[in-house]
């Protein structure tokens, strides 16, 4: 699309009001580099933590955290 949605921005800018610094940088970072996300639909959790310098459970429960106010807020 090449005018974005008024609706949609206002989620995007509403739903980052609502989520850790962390989860918004795991957030830009795939947005920015859709590859980190495996073609099954997962994350990958070990590219994802080197690029954020977290440790491969830190990002995990960043990853989970974040699922879960997704799934609350859907």
């Amino acid at each position: 699309d090449e005018y974005p949605n008024l609706d949609e921005g206002l989620f995007l800018e509403e739903f980052s009001l609502r989520i850790s610094p962390d989860q918004r940088k795991l957030v830009n970072l795939v947005i920015g580099d859709p590859t980190l996300i495996k073609p099954g639909g997962k994350f990958n959790v070990k590219r994802i933590s080197e690029a954020l310098g977290m440790s491969w459970f830190k990002t995990n429960k960043v990853i989970k955290n974040l699922a879960a106010i997704i799934y609350n807020e859907l």
